[in-house]
């Protein structure tokens, strides 16, 4: 029997000392009295694994990095990738979680480092957009597979567990992005200044297109649109990939992959929204 290869290896930062990336407090093959930083480690391995195993990609990079994390990076849900190091804030008192227990939100942070050594998607506008979006779809599969849920059984919410005020509600729903106050059609696109030209908010139109090609397809979302997604941004897209770019790109690596009829599927899903 072949083993499976090992996970990249991880480093766990503290980032109270004042110094950034701070005191390594945890890395393979010891233990820590922190809670935040044994969540990180152990969610980072959990998200790296899926990544190996799906895809084949040996950590973000695809050339087995190690990956660094800096726990106690502030008050708030903040949550992020600099470059270099995923960093994970220490939540409050009354409203925020520690985002390091939130898998899919790890996830999320991961994705956004494997969008940076591939397709490097500018955040701004449709395709900063995208970027959130595919974080978010593959931060959720993450979840799905950890959680072995199939498309029907699915929450489709990123984020739970992360407000404590509101537990069950996440931070964005890919099955209805109103609940966020996010479009889910382009139609109601969101063309602004702010925000980066409004990325957070018309995230919410790729999430729903490939919620709704998961739910077409059915049985485990990771498996087929989920391999599609990966293939599109791995193979396909690139720095300034708008929607309509990502739509063609999903529909190519549809046919690579599966063949016409899970093209001419994905192509549905992406005129469903409003891109054709």
């Amino acid at each position: 029997m072949t083993s499976s290869p090992a996970l990249p290896a991880r480093q766990i930062y503290d980032a109270r000392s004042g110094d950034r990336p701070g005191k390594l407090v945890l890395q393979d093959g010891g233990t820590t009295q922190d809670g935040p930083a044994t969540r990180a480690y152990e969610n980072l391995g959990i998200v790296a694994g899926f990544f190996q195993e799906q895809f084949g990609r040996r950590s973000y990079d695809g050339q087995n990095a190690v990956l660094k994390a800096v726990v106690h990076a502030g008050t708030g849900g903040n949550a992020y990738w600099d470059g270099t190091h995923f960093n994970f804030a220490d939540g409050d008192a009354s409203k925020v979680g520690d985002p390091a227990t939130v898998l899919d939100v790890v996830g999320h942070m991961y994705t956004e480092a494997v969008i940076q050594t591939t397709a490097g998607l500018e955040f701004y506008g449709q395709s900063g957009a995208l970027l959130l979006s595919i974080a978010d779809v593959l931060g959720l599969l993450v979840k799905q597979k950890h959680l072995g849920q199939t498309v029907d059984k699915a929450d489709w919410l990123l984020g739970v567990g992360l407000f404590k005020d509101k537990p069950d509600t996440g931070i964005r729903s890919l099955k209805d992005p109103s609940l966020h106050n996010q479009p889910a059609h382009l139609r109601d696109y969101d063309d602004t200044p702010s925000d980066n030209g409004g990325v957070h908010t018309n995230s919410g139109i790729p999430n729903h297109a490939f919620y709704l090609l998961a739910t077409d397809l059915g049985g485990q979302a990771w498996e087929a649109a989920g391999r599609i997604w990966y293939a599109a941004l791995t193979r396909y897209a690139g720095q300034d990939t708008d929607f309509a770019g990502f739509a063609q790109a999903t529909a190519a690596a549809a046919k690579d992959l599966f063949g016409d009829d899970h093209a001419r599927r994905v192509q549905a899903a992406w005129k469903s929204v409003g891109i054709d």
